[in-house]
């Protein structure tokens, strides 16, 4: 029912070709997510009621398959949509349409990525609450039930911080190799090097195999960021977007990836937005929550940080400074990633972090251009 095309299609795109059962329903809630909504309360229930009453093609049926390009993820690793690839191949066993295979699939992630995270809970008690409440922030909980990357990527990461702590507190079990096996982001790599046995053997098994990992993945799929959307909603020229360009324009002027950093943090309520949207800021950034909600949910937040660890000031030290070298290196390669791939030569702030603004210039030019995200 579904099955991977060349590398390459027409106008370089790359996708899937989608049986046409499948492709009616997922064109028909494609529609509906793209379109502008009225202002006021929209809701999927008359969406629902359309779709249902709408006669879809047998399963049986001969038409071809549709070619549908990916919305912005052919760089992303499949690894991260395991649990939805189960759910689909089940699809095929139970014959489901695109509603019930959309519903399969997100539940699947969302037990999986949420059993990670119970499992991260069980190695690190100690830091218990503190990942239920970023586990049950709403945007936490959003992107585990979508079918995105997201999720996995925030499951992976709390792993690595519980193992990682684990070897703090109980240095003989310590394991480097699960460590390793689940490094999603070189960023972690630094979490490696600061293992407490202190044995180089332990450090190269923990960060190499994540290092090796990263420029693997990135020549098999050709380094491929969906820059295309940008050229597409800018209308510059693709070479405004190439990132070994805008890597040489760097060397040339070396300032002006941290001027460009400053620039977008800089911006008028930039920070602010970007809390609010850690916390949730739903959909195509067009669903909102009650404004009660953001300063509640940031006072639990805040309180759930602070954990006391039976550790030794030295060793406790020594994990608060890994850990913010490692935030701090997460933020950097962030927005280096937009810089050299959705920022465009001569862009004064740096495009494509996750803040929601119009590109054009009499708004801002600053908006979300990540993977796409369904959530119907």
């Amino acid at each position: 029912m579904i099955s991977f095309p060349p590398q390459s299609t027409h106008r370089s795109r790359k996708g899937i070709f989608l049986a046409f059962r499948l492709y009616e329903g997922f064109e028909f809630f494609e529609d509906v997510r793209v379109k502008e909504k009225a202002k006021g309360w929209f809701g999927y229930g008359s969406v629902f009621q359309n779709h249902l009453s709408h006669h879809s093609a047998p399963a049986d049926s001969d038409q071809p398959g549709v070619f549908v390009p990916y919305g912005g993820s052919e760089g992303y690793s499949p690894v991260a949509y395991l649990p939805q690839v189960a759910a689909a191949l089940a699809k095929r066993a139970l014959d489901l349409e695109f509603v019930a295979t959309l519903y399969l699939m997100r539940f699947a992630g969302l037990a999986a990525m949420t059993a990670m995270i119970a499992h991260a809970i069980a190695i690190a008690p100690q830091l218990g609450w503190t990942f239920v409440t970023i586990a049950m922030l709403p945007a936490a909980l959003y992107g585990r039930s979508v079918v995105n990357a997201d999720g996995s990527a925030l499951a992976a990461a709390m792993l690595v911080a519980a193992l990682w702590l684990r070897g703090f507190l109980s240095p003989h079990g310590h394991r480097p190799g699960q460590l390793s096996f689940w490094m999603t982001n070189l960023a972690f790599v630094l979490l490696g090097l600061v293992i407490p046995t202190r044995r180089w053997p332990d450090v190269g098994l923990a960060t190499l195999p994540a290092i090796g990992v990263a420029p693997f993945w990135s020549l098999q799929s050709g380094a491929d960021n969906g820059a295309w959307r940008m050229v597409e909603i800018t209308g510059q020229d693709a070479a405004a977007f190439d990132p070994v360009v805008k890597f040489s324009h760097w060397l040339d002027y070396p300032l002006h990836f941290p001027a460009a950093v400053f620039g977008a943090i800089d911006e008028k309520e930039a920070l602010g937005e970007l809390w609010r949207q850690a916390i949730g800021v739903l959909g195509l950034f067009d669903t909102v929550l009650q404004d009660w909600v953001y300063p509640t949910i940031s006072v639990l937040l805040v309180s759930a940080l602070f954990v006391r660890l039976p550790l030794t000031p030295a060793a406790r030290g020594q994990v608060a400074i890994a850990a913010a070298l490692v935030a701090l290196a997460y933020a950097i390669s962030v927005y280096l990633v937009c810089y050299l791939s959705f920022t465009p030569l001569g862009a004064n702030i740096v495009w494509g972090v996750q803040l929601f603004r119009s590109l054009s210039s009499s708004r801002g030019a600053c908006r979300r251009v990540g993977s796409q995200s369904w959530s119907g």
